[in-house]
Formats: structure tokens, sequence, C-alpha cells
């Protein structure tokens, strides 16, 4: 029993430091919410502790256990899949990513072990349940990346907008000092990279292909800079990770023509 508490106790403490840990990792607003939820579901039942509240406190305490189960469910399976994804399709290491995945599994076994389940049987079916959707829901979001026929072209997505005499200045600085742009053709941040600097100048930008399925692909020099997200840029020896906008990508670079940039990305 008092391994039980112990257990119980670790899992509400990791629960709470996992956001700090992972910090550096570019989540999503939506994995901000699970995190946020899950921090919210640890420390629910503190606030109803007292003797009058202790009826108050078993009920919340046995439901808060069963969302935390549910939700470390999901985020292992979630970081399940972007494991096999990470190191079948990009072939890529991932520190961040990696240290997610083991979070998220002892998360789920802390759930576990962590308190005294009545319904064992119910319990694991409650599991299969939310993993099957996790990962049907996960499939659906990813399926372009196992599924390059489901892109126009080998290339990737067509750039629809056009270049200013500006971008094209830009993209010609660009190349003139060195800047990389590393990324795949299914990715759709990689796109909006493209689109802010339109046709014409993204074909003077040196952009280096990571998927082994994409155009001309040169996956060795991305494992070799370490490339751990798509798109990234690579300017006078240091790398920023993320779709940049055309004046972040001009002052990284000390560009000094005009700067009167036409496209931008509209909001979605």
């Amino acid at each position: 029993m008092k391994l039980k508490e112990t257990a119980s106790q670790i899992q509400h403490t990791w629960t709470l430091v996992k956001p700090s840990i992972l910090k550096h990792d570019r989540t999503t607003q939506a994995q901000k919410f699970d995190y946020f939820s899950m921090i919210v579901f640890a420390v629910a039942p503190l606030f109803f502790n007292t003797l009058e509240q202790k009826k108050l406190h078993s009920n919340l305490n046995k439901w808060t256990r069963l969302f935390l189960f549910m939700g470390s469910t999901a985020m292992m399976v979630f970081s399940g899949y972007l494991m096999y994804l990470l190191f079948a399709v990009i072939k890529a290491a991932c520190l961040y990513c990696i240290v997610s995945a083991l979070l998220s599994t002892s998360l789920f076994i802390l759930s576990i072990i962590g308190h005294d389940w009545e319904e064992v049987g119910q319990l694991w079916f409650i599991g299969i349940i939310v993993g099957i959707i996790v990962l049907v829901g996960t499939l659906g979001m990813y399926a372009p990346i196992n599924n390059p026929r489901a892109e126009k072209t080998p290339g990737g997505y067509d750039i629809t907008t056009v270049s200013g005499t500006a971008e094209i200045a830009l993209a010609q600085h660009l190349k003139q000092v060195g800047a990389k742009m590393y990324g795949a053709f299914w990715c759709p941040h990689c796109h909006d990279q493209k689109q802010l600097f339109g046709k014409e100048a993204v074909a003077q930008i040196n952009y280096i292909e990571c998927d082994p399925r994409g155009k001309d692909p040169k996956p060795e020099l991305c494992q070799a800079a370490k490339i751990q997200g798509f798109p990234s840029w690579e300017i006078k020896g240091k790398f920023y990770q993320g779709t940049q906008s055309l004046e972040q990508l001009a002052n990284l670079s000390a560009y000094q023509g005009q700067r009167n940039f036409q496209n931008n990305l509209s909001p979605k």
C-alpha cells in the first residue's frame, strides 16, 4: 500500500514538472492544453482535503485518476506514433521527442500502479477505446506522411504566390551567404515558408529535401545537420526552426536591400 501511495505522489509530481522539462519543444496549442489539463486533474483533489469534504475529495480523486489514465494513454499512443515517424519515416533523432515519449509512457505506468482500481477489466477497455480513437485521429492527421501519393507532385504543394522584387532579392542574398532551408515535401509549414517567398524567389533558395521520397532528396545532409523539425534554416552557422517571416530572415542574414515584401501568410 505504501508503494502505491509513493507511486501516486510521484505521478502527481511528474505531471506537474513534465511541461517544464519539455519547454524547449515546439508543442502545439493542443499539446499545451493537454499538459494543462493533466495538471488540473493532478492537483484538483488537493483543494478538497478537509474532514468535511472527505466524500467530495474521494469522488473527485476517483474521477481525476480516471482522467489521468485516459490522458496518459492518449499521450503515450500519440508519442508512440511520432516515434514511428521519427525513426521509420524521417529517420532522424530528436532528443525532446524521445524524452516526451518516455515521460508519457512513465506517466501511463504510474497512473496504473498508483491507484487501487476496482474494475481492472473496465479500465483496460477504456484504455483500448481511447487508444483506438487517438490512433485513428493521428493517422488522419499524418496521412500525407505515410502516403506520398496524396501530394500532387514529389516536389510538394504548388506555390501559388508571385514573387516581388524584394522577395527575389532576399532569396538571392540568402543563397549568396550560404543560407540553407531544410524541409520535406509533405510539410505544410515548409509550404507556408515557400509561399512567403513566391514561386520565382523559391527557385533561388538553397533548399534541401530531407525526405528520401521527395524530389532531389538529400537526407544525409539533414542527418549530418541534426535537423529536428521542418522547416529549419541554417544561416551563418546557426539554426532556426519553424516558419520565419521574410523580415526575420533579412535580419538574421544581415540583408541590406529593399524590404517591401508583398506576401503574407493568410490566417488559418
